[in-house]
């Protein structure tokens, strides 16, 4: 199950499918916006409870901004309520009578302006009183709404509330979709099928405060685009064509700003598992590291195991402190006179000589401990290196004995087959052993130095070609194919042929043995004015999770399985025998590239002459 759920391209899908749930409420709640619905459709069940009470104030105000300023226009021309406005003998009215009585008969009532203050009549709502001090005119007003137009805006709210509900339904459950897939990415955010521990990408290596400025810098542009689009409909159920479009520009908007903000999200998330959302803050480190620095200079916990030491930073704090304290004295004293400020700069000598005596001493058992540790540690690598000597040297007899006596048991006849089968194996398991010391025995004497070099002048170019035409069989039996390039000229160098030979020998060994199946092996031999260079190229069979230094220790294999045959000795000996005859070694590992380069300083001639 795990391996389904934390699969990456799930995380993916439910990554884009949370986005797109968001995005589809904040339609819903745009449509709302863009078609200027009242959020009372919600929880109002007629007109008259919800919507009555807005248009009625509209239409009071229409009416008392008319008789504050005489403007008819003021009074909408297709004005849905009924008025009358008499104002001396000037009667003025929407309807075909002019008799007030019509007012008194309506089913909802009616209102009239009395002092300056609308009042209800009959059974009309009483719930807006709008008082305007500023209308001075006697005029008799009377307002009503008629039967029919509660029962059109009835209609008309029925079709509002259908419309708001649909919209908040909707919107309701894109965001619950929305929330439950949230919850699922927060859940499995930094988790891989393969285990529970938590892994970050690449986009956790930035600082998680720096992190805040693209979160603020969509965020403003999620909102002025938002601002830029809104555009208000007047209770119309039809969305414009503006609009329409709008609400295009809307989603893509808001997928896109709710990518953004998810990827930041789930990046807090994985570094707040990780336990490092905090300390993995620009401001966390300037400050932790600000502290780090201040405190540093009182801090000797890291100089407990080390006495020497310790003194040193304990003395140099009551260097500085003392030496403070004469600062002030001295102030202190010139001050009162010239008589005594002689006193703390007496004092500071004295303080100095002591400092600088007691350090001398201090640094003297310092060089004393550290070359008692040097001579410790070249005695045992001198020890060690004797016996590895000696127990390669005592194991050469028996090694030869059991070579000699499986190569006179192998010719023995009636030798049933198994007994033929062990035998062969017996024999090839003693002459690798055989190697083996052989091997540690040349190492031991390369690193001591204590080994015999007989440079000559040889070319560099003839060697290889021996040493390849020699391993023929080898390179033939391998699944690997071999390249060589060398120059036309010759390359003149002063060698050790021998141990040289032994070296490229190692290399080629090296590379036929763990070489990726079907791939090539480059031998390379270039020259210049100063030097040769050999290079040899292979790609590794297996991973090589390794690091220069470490393939390159005694008895370290690059296979870790220990698969082939091998030692582990073979790349030691090469760059010991390399720098004995006067060569360097380097080594180069590029993902499954492992490359090995010989340089030698070059000769003008064969000879030796210069």
């Amino acid at each position: 199950m795990k391996n389904i759920i934390r699969n990456i391209w799930l995380k993916v899908l439910v990554f884009v499918l949370a986005a797109g749930f968001l995005t589809f409420s904040v339609l819903q709640v745009q449509t709302w916006l863009y078609l200027d619905l009242s959020p009372q459709l919600l929880w109002t069940q007629t007109y008259e409870e919800s919507l009555f009470e807005e248009d009625l104030n509209e239409t009071l105000y229409s009416l008392s901004y008319f008789l504050e300023t005489g403007d008819e226009d003021s009074i909408p021309a297709d004005a849905e309520f009924d008025y009358r406005i008499e104002r001396g003998e000037q009667i003025l009215t929407n309807m075909d009578t002019d008799d007030p009585a019509y007012f008194k008969d309506l089913p909802k009532g009616h209102y009239e302006l009395e002092d300056n203050r609308w009042v209800a009549k009959g059974n009309a709502l009483d719930a807006v009183e709008i008082h305007y001090p500023s209308i001075t005119s006697d005029a008799v007003v009377y307002v009503g709404f008629s039967a029919n137009f509660f029962k059109n805006q009835e209609a008309g709210f029925q079709s509002q509330k259908s419309l708001a509900m649909e919209l908040f339904r909707n919107a309701a459950l894109g965001l619950g979709a929305f929330l439950v897939l949230l919850v699922f990415l927060l859940t499995v955010a930094g988790k891989k099928p393969d285990g529970d521990d938590i892994h970050l990408c690449f986009f956790d290596r930035i600082y998680s405060d720096l992190l805040l400025i693209p979160f603020v810098i969509v965020g403003f542009f999620w909102l002025a685009g938002m601002d830029a689009l809104q555009t208000y409909g007047y209770r119309e159920l039809i969305l414009s064509a503006r609009q329409k479009s709008y609400l295009i520009l809307v989603g893509v908007l808001t997928f896109a700003a709710a990518l953004a903000f998810g990827t930041l999200l789930l990046s807090w998330v994985r570094k707040g598992k990780k336990g490092n959302l905090l300390k993995h803050s620009l401001i966390y480190q300037v400050f932790h590291g600000s502290w780090s620095f201040f405190t540093s200079f009182l801090d000797g916990r890291r100089f407990q195991q080390f006495p020497l030491t310790k003194s040193l930073f304990y003395r140099q704090w009551i260097f500085i402190g003392a030496s403070f304290m004469m600062v002030f004295l001295f102030l202190i004293l010139l001050s009162t006179g010239p008589s005594l400020f002689w006193i703390p700069i007496a004092t500071e000598g004295v303080l100095i000589y002591l400092y600088v005596k007691y350090n001398n001493k201090t640094y003297e058992a310092i060089n004393l401990g550290f070359n008692e540790s040097l001579e410790e540690q070249m005695k045992a690598e001198r020890m060690k290196v004797a016996l590895v000597t000696n127990v390669s040297h005592d194991l050469k007899t028996p090694l030869t004995s059991i070579i000699s006596y499986t190569d006179l048991l192998s010719k023995e006849e009636n030798l049933s087959e198994n007994a033929k089968e062990y035998i062969q194996i017996l024999s090839e398991k003693s002459n690798r052993l055989k190697k083996i010391v052989a091997d540690l025995f040349d190492l031991a004497k390369s690193t001591t130095g204590n080994i015999q070099v007989n440079l000559e002048s040889l070319d560099l170019k003839t060697l290889l070609q021996q040493a390849v035409a020699d391993m023929d069989d080898e390179i033939r039996s391998s699944q690997a194919t071999l390249r060589t390039s060398f120059p036309e000229e010759g390359a003149p160098i002063l060698s050790d042929g021998n141990k040289l030979y032994r070296v490229i020998q190692n290399l080629m060994d090296n590379a036929l043995k763990y070489s990726m199946p079907g791939t090539r092996i480059f031998l390379d031999l270039t020259t210049n004015q100063d030097e040769s260079i050999v290079s040899l190229k292979n790609t590794a069979g297996y991973e090589m999770d390794f690091t220069k230094e470490e393939i390159l220790q005694r008895f370290n294999r690059g296979d870790s399985s220990r698969t082939t045959e091998g030692s582990g000795l073979g790349l030691s000996i090469a760059e010991s025998f390399t720098k004995v005859c006067g060569g360097d070694f380097d080594l180069e590992i590029d993902g499954d590239q492992f490359k090995i380069t010989l340089r030698f300083p070059i000769r003008k001639t064969i000879d030796g002459s210069l």
